[in-house]
């Protein structure tokens, strides 16, 4: 309702940028605030979201179409979980996600204790993981220049691929160190895919459903993360770190190999020509 088509991939980039910087940001200001007091950490949390609550009285203009009030949430979940199957590239695109989130959650589970059997001290692990959060923060300034030059059916397929690429070197560098930059890469990836999939479905979805639709997304491709963990615990119990790493990596070219031979996926329109035929 406030940004126009045009400039809707900026902005998400923005809110990505935002996210991941208070992401890097707040866990050492955490850990800085935890060693004045450990009171205090939660004092200020508690502060933030006061100050959160008190900005949004000030917002006067209505951001959304007026509509019927409901108490059937069942129904409107329906409807959303609907419009989205309906949607092929969207539906696709979001159980990939999920499949990847899956993965990946278990991959910085696996980071940790890879890097912990090649002799990392506790510090040193914050800064490998550290690699997460600026790449991921890096990546949401160069999102929407990608997402104007790639069609985000490309970008599903490509990001899938670099990702498949990037996990086997986690099991077989031997310096702790230099899995902090893999990572970093790995993260830089994911915004370029927010990007993209989150400008192509604020364009289609009609504006009484945008709730209802996302919180059926979120609940999808969020909902595998805690799937993730609990995988990827029950591997490296059973398999060690190295080869689990490498049972991540299948799954993952699995996930890349998916999206390539998906019709809906490589016929998809270009956010260009959801423009063309918006009112």
């Amino acid at each position: 309702m406030v940004v126009p088509l045009p400039q809707l991939a900026t902005a998400i980039a923005q809110n990505e940028a935002r996210t991941r910087g208070a992401s890097l940001a707040g866990q050492p200001l955490g850990g800085l605030l935890f060693g004045v007091d450990r009171a205090l950490p939660f004092l200020a949390d508690a502060l933030s979201y006061a100050t959160s609550v008190l900005s949004l009285l000030f917002i006067r203009t209505p951001l959304q179409e007026e509509r019927m009030r409901s108490s059937a949430l069942r129904r409107e979940i329906g409807e959303g979980l609907r419009w989205l199957w309906g949607q092929h590239f969207l539906r696709a695109a979001t159980l990939l996600v999920a499949g990847s989130n899956m993965i990946f959650q278990a991959v910085v589970l696996v980071v940790i204790v890879l890097a912990k059997e090649r002799g990392a001290s506790p510090g040193l692990i914050g800064v490998i993981l550290g690699f997460f959060g600026g790449g991921g923060f890096a990546g949401s300034f160069i999102a929407p220049l990608l997402q104007r030059r790639v069609p985000g059916k490309s970008i599903v397929i490509g990001a899938n691929w670099v990702l498949a690429l990037l996990l086997p070197p986690l099991a077989i560098v031997r310096d702790p160190l230099a899995l902090g930059p893999i990572l970093g890469a790995i993260a830089f990836v994911g915004p370029t895919w927010n990007v993209a999939i989150g400008a192509y479905q604020l364009s289609l979805t009609p504006n009484n459903l945008l709730g209802r639709v996302g919180s059926v997304t979120m609940l999808i491709a969020w909902g595998a993360i805690p799937l993730g963990s609990l995988v990827g615990g029950f591997l490296l119990e059973r398999f060690g770190a190295a080869t689990t790493t490498m049972i991540l990596s299948a799954g993952m070219l699995t996930i890349a190999g998916a999206a390539t031979l998906s019709p809906v996926v490589r016929h998809a329109p270009t956010l260009g020509d959801l423009r063309r035929a918006a009112p």
